[in-house]
């Protein structure tokens, strides 16, 4: 993707978005895994799997209602089981 990118010399808002998502799922990961290394319960839980937003590149709303079901779904049974990784 970054080749084309820089073939073309340019990006899209949507291409924009999709590179800024690795950083966004590393941070998500070295963040539990922190957790992890200090002993405190927790696991990482995959924000696309949870988290819905409209279609507006660059400046996409997320759909509360949408986001908080699927995170009762996932976090939840987490949560009760004691889960820690």
């Amino acid at each position: 993707m970054l080749r084309g990118i820089g073939a073309v010399g340019e990006i899209t808002p949507r291409t924009y978005d999709n590179v800024a998502s690795y950083g966004e799922m590393l941070s998500s990961k070295i963040v539990a895994a922190a957790f992890a290394a200090r002993g405190l319960a927790g696991v990482h839980v995959d924000s696309r799997q949870v988290l819905l937003t409209d279609n507006a590149y660059m400046r996409a709303v997320p759909q509360f209602e949408e986001t908080n079901e699927r995170l009762r779904k996932k976090v939840q049974p987490l949560l009760e089981a004691g889960k820690s990784r």
